[in-house]
């Protein structure tokens, strides 16, 4: 009887131990779901949410540089200088970070608004909109920890921490907004011509008329040798690198303070650019004809002479009509098939379109002056035809400027 009884407790031990693992594991997989839960949870804060569309001025101050633009018979410009090249899509992408503003936090009233970088913001983002409604974002202070930063609209009532992504979206340049400018896209393969003159050497390279693949090389004493190939190549090959870097201005008013107004070294590149271009849209008219002008005449005709006739045909007598000027009603058509009045116009449209197109190789010419260095390294750098001033790397010039008539010219 004993052993019975020591058999039933020992069972409903066991049983009571199988109870309480399965309820801690059913405890362990529920507070996981909970923290999976809560993980994916969005706990951010609503602040506010503005439409681009509905935005009709900004402004920003950064580095206690004052940026403002305003909105115009729906295009954007800048209040300081009206002419500046405001490239609309950048400004709408800037606008975009309006949207749909939420904070990671939401700290309500704090005291003491130094300890966040919010007594003296380090920016000051005002949106106005279209019913003029002036919404102002004060930034301050970056959280070390998280990332996030510090930031209140309006009034320090409700002091928020929001993302580096809407913070950051305003610490940029003016001409972070420029409408971008681009040196012209030139290869190898393209050049005719290059002249690098600098204050004690000039080098001209120059592809020969009858062979392009043959090059010549002359000095500022005009003394001129049959380039060689290998290395003319490989100096013509670094053109693709001639890009512009950073835009400095758009219309540069004091050229002297890049070097610009009399430049160190000038690179001048004859190319071609070819192109398909339309003829003449009069009736009848030859390609390459200006408008107006006679058709060219037949070799061996005298100005202002009647075509030749046909052989066989007397004198006075009418051209004999070529069998393929029938109209088509008239033409005899091949067994089995049929010409509809579509077929011959697509045809006409067709045959109307290919003579109408040809291409058009034209040389081109761009001359790049070189001026000063900035402290990275660079040069400043602009072409003849404009004020704009850029920057141009380094080592994207280094070949242009270290090239020697020595060097070049083929080893006699």
């Amino acid at each position: 009887m004993k052993k019975k009884k020591k058999l039933i407790g020992l069972l409903t031990a066991l049983v009571v131990l199988i109870l309480l693992t399965a309820a801690y594991f059913c405890l362990k997989n529920y507070n996981k779901e909970q923290e999976a839960e809560s993980e994916t949870e969005d706990t951010s804060v609503a602040v506010t949410s503005i439409e681009e569309s509905d935005i009709t001025g900004l402004t920003y101050i950064l580095d206690k540089e004052k940026l403002e633009f305003k909105k115009e018979n729906n295009s954007w410009y800048y209040t300081e200088d009206k002419n500046f090249p405001v490239d609309q899509d950048k400004v709408k992408t800037l606008l975009d970070n309006f949207k749909d503003i939420k904070a990671v936090r939401d700290l309500g009233q704090l005291e003491n608004l130094d300890d966040y970088g919010l007594k003296e913001p380090s920016n000051t983002v005002t949106v106005i909109s279209n019913n003029g409604v002036e919404t102002v974002f004060y930034i301050g202070n970056e959280n070390e920890t998280t990332g996030d930063y510090y930031m209140y609209m309006n009034n320090p009532e409700h002091i928020y921490t929001v993302s580096s992504t809407f913070a950051n979206a305003f610490n940029g340049k003016l001409y972070d907004l420029v409408v971008d400018s681009s040196f012209p896209s030139i290869t190898s393969n393209t050049i005719i011509k290059a002249v690098v003159d600098q204050t004690d050497n000039q080098l001209t390279l120059e592809s020969s008329r009858d062979d392009s693949a043959t090059w010549s090389v002359k000095d500022s004493k005009n003394k001129k040798k049959e380039a060689d190939g290998t290395k003319s190549n490989q100096l013509l090959s670094n053109v693709t690198s001639l890009n512009f870097k950073d835009y400095i201005d758009y219309d540069c008013k004091n050229l002297d303070q890049y070097g610009l107004k009399d430049p160190s070294a000038v690179i001048t590149l004859d190319y071609t650019v070819t192109h398909e271009a339309e003829s003449s849209s009069e009736p009848g008219s030859e390609p390459g004809s200006e408008p107006g002008s006679e058709p060219a005449s037949e070799p061996g005709s005298e100005p202002g002479s009647e075509p030749a006739s046909e052989p066989g045909s007397e004198p006075g007598s009418e051209p004999a009509s070529e069998t393929a000027s029938a109209p088509a009603s008239e033409s005899a058509s091949e067994p089995g098939t049929k010409t509809t009045e579509a077929d011959d116009v697509q045809t006409e449209e067709s045959e109307s379109e290919t003579q109408s197109t040809k291409l058009v190789t034209e040389v081109k010419q761009v001359i790049l002056q070189i001026g000063n260095q900035t402290e990275d390294g660079d040069y400043y750098v602009k072409t003849s035809d404009n004020n704009e001033v850029h920057t141009m790397s380094a080592d994207a010039l280094k070949p242009w400027l270290e090239a020697q008539y020595s060097d070049l010219r083929k080893a006699e």
